[in-house]
């Protein structure tokens, strides 16, 4: 089952921890949609095996097998 979770700001920078190989986006089917409806900027899409998906106003943390980190500002100004 997928999960999306949608951002009402613009994303700055994306970060990734863990492993960074971007192939790896592909893999467990990440997707990055943005609307310019102006309802959203931005709607990640998680359809992987982990279900461990933890959003806020600031950034979203995505624990899988990766344990990747989705920012929606400059990481040095988020707290996790």
């Amino acid at each position: 089952m997928a999960t999306k979770i949608s951002f009402h700001a613009p994303i700055k920078s994306i970060a990734f921890c863990g492993s960074s190989n971007i192939a790896a986006l592909f893999e467990n089917n990440v997707k990055l949609a943005s609307t310019t409806t102006g309802t959203h900027f931005a709607t990640f899409e998680m359809n992987q095996y982990s279900t461990d998906v933890h959003g806020c106003d600031d950034f979203l943390y995505v624990a899988n097998r990766k344990e990747w980190v989705f920012w929606t500002c400059e990481p040095s100004k988020c707290s996790r």
